[in-house]
């Protein structure tokens, strides 16, 4: 059997939390005396669920025409008006039978339970006053212990049993095992003192052996009860923590706090508005910042300060040597430094990279400049021509690269061609997928997720 001390401790640190959650950061108002306190005594009938089942649903726990009786006692403890706990003890008997299968089975139980209870109607109708209805939800984990017999309906002979030993001739230890439970209620405000209590519940077991059957992949044994109980409220205070209502100056209190909170999130929306306005204007004033040789390309970013007058450059402002015509400024140049190797057939400079996000074909403003600065080289040049290389990361399998990789591709051209006017034999377009990784570790993987620009003669 498991240890069942771990579910118990995983409730009371939710039920801790939600109690902290609900009364942090509220304004103070006039301090008020509670009591929270209760011990409440039920009584009612059991219901089972399982294999040996007369009905599955009220009231199918019988044998013959008993009900199963049942009675719990629980102290409860409330901690804000919307959240409480209880500690409750359950004892009662189980009795069922199945006619097609010919059995029935009696149980005697006792189960104790931790419980959290959470008040809707305080929850819904806050402000309410004069309340004499409550309806609250119930969740908690326990341990049920248990002894079963089954026998024979047409002649009580003995089947099988737990917590039985010699055939169901002599009682052994109880059968122990793990519950979770989820019920519902209803208390009556009879008096300052005196609740009427209306509760539900049923619990899951996770075996299925209460009614000493074990059916292979069949649904594990349940059981509930219905009981009707009184709870008595005890301490020195005439106000209960669960039927007060918020007053007038709670309602003022809660509106100035959501009006406070209201105004710290517009002042911390604004305060962030001016910082991002703040780091635009200077990102703006740095790009239009001086351009000392007039290649278009700010001097903060540029790696040729001394471009001479009428060539081409890419975005750090480095000349490109083999991009046009035999009669542009930049061949002549290029020519007369690098010699005629560099204008050899094929791919040549590359221009720009246009980088995409995970699993993405959509272009950033900052990557759509980029294709704006080469759809405006392709216009100065007339037989200039691109070859647009896509590229992925190798998070994926190597086919869905490849297929991501054209989709990229197929996004450049046609910004370039539908959005710049560009011809679209001026355009070469290939994909790699993950084949040409430009940053072979685990690490940044981003940069492989581009388009590259390459000049074609």
């Amino acid at each position: 059997m498991k240890n069942s001390k771990p579910y118990l401790i995983i409730i009371l640190l939710l039920i801790s939390g939600l109690l902290f959650a609900q009364e942090s950061g509220k304004t103070e108002v006039k301090e008020k005396k509670y009591d929270t306190w209760s011990l409440s005594l039920h009584a009612g009938t059991m219901q089972f669920y399982g294999d040996v089942s007369y009905n599955t649903f009220f009231p199918g726990s019988r044998k013959g025409n008993e009900l199963s009786l049942c009675g719990h006692v629980a102290v409860h403890k409330q901690f804000t008006r919307y959240f409480g706990a209880n500690v409750q003890f359950l004892l009662g008997k189980l009795a069922s039978e199945e006619e097609k299968q010919n059995q029935y089975f009696n149980s005697d139980l006792f189960n104790y339970n931790v419980n959290a209870h959470v008040s809707m109607s305080n929850l819904f109708f806050p402000e309410k006053q004069d309340k004499w209805l409550n309806y609250y939800f119930i969740v908690g984990l326990g341990m049920t212990h248990y002894r079963t017999i089954r026998k024979s309906l047409d002649n009580d002979t003995y089947i099988n049993s737990m917590g039985y030993k010699d055939n169901g001739q002599t009682k052994d230890k109880y059968v122990r095992e793990s519950c979770a439970n989820i019920g519902c209620g209803l208390k009556f405000n009879l008096s300052d003192r005196i609740d009427l209590v209306l509760e539900t519940t049923i619990k899951s077991t996770p075996k299925d052996n209460m009614d000493a059957l074990y059916v292979h992949l069949s649904e594990l044994d349940k059981y509930g009860y219905l009981t009707l109980g009184l709870a008595y409220k005890f301490g020195k205070n005439k106000n209960s923590l669960e039927w007060d209502s918020k007053d007038k100056t709670e309602q003022i209190a809660d509106a100035l706090n959501n009006t406070n909170n209201t105004m710290d999130s517009l002042s911390i929306l604004i305060n962030n508005m001016n910082n991002n306005l703040t780091i635009l204007m200077t990102e703006r004033e740095i790009e239009n910042g001086p351009d000392a040789d007039q290649d278009s390309v700010p001097d903060y970013r540029d790696l040729e300060l001394n471009t001479g007058p009428g060539l081409s450059v890419d975005v750090h402002g480095v000349t490109i040597p083999n991009c046009c015509d035999p009669d542009s400024p930049n061949y002549k140049a290029a020519k007369a430094g690098a010699g005629a190797g560099a204008f050899a057939t094929g791919v040549g400079n590359a221009l720009y990279s246009v980088f995409f996000g995970l699993n993405s074909t959509y272009v950033t403003p900052l990557n759509h400049e980029r294709i704006s600065i080469a759809a405006n080289m392709l216009k100065r040049h007339p037989g200039m021509k691109f070859e647009l290389v896509g590229s992925t990361c190798s998070l994926a399998s190597n086919q869905y690269n490849i297929d991501l990789s054209k989709r990229r591709v197929e996004t450049v051209k046609n910004i370039l061609i539908k959005e710049y006017g560009i011809d679209v034999g001026r355009l070469v377009i290939k994909y790699d997928g993950e084949e040409k990784p430009l940053n072979i570790t685990s690490k940044n993987k981003y940069v492989n997720r581009r388009v590259d620009i390459f000049i074609v003669k």
